[in-house]
């Protein structure tokens, strides 16, 4: 039984965990102002030369 609750435990918070760590990693980068991170998706302002705009 134990072993189970771990398995299941751990199923289903390694998916948030990642988003979590993901997120934390992307407002790092673009608060430091990092050249290769992308602008936020839901802002519309991508402002690369050439850039087309996804509806």
């Amino acid at each position: 039984m134990g072993f189970e609750l771990i398995a299941l435990f751990v199923t289903f918070t390694t998916p948030a965990t990642l988003m979590l760590l993901a997120r934390a990693a992307i407002y790092r980068d673009r608060s430091e102002a990092a050249a290769d991170v992308p602008t936020d998706i839901g802002d519309g302002a991508d402002t690369r030369p050439g850039a087309k705009r996804v509806p």
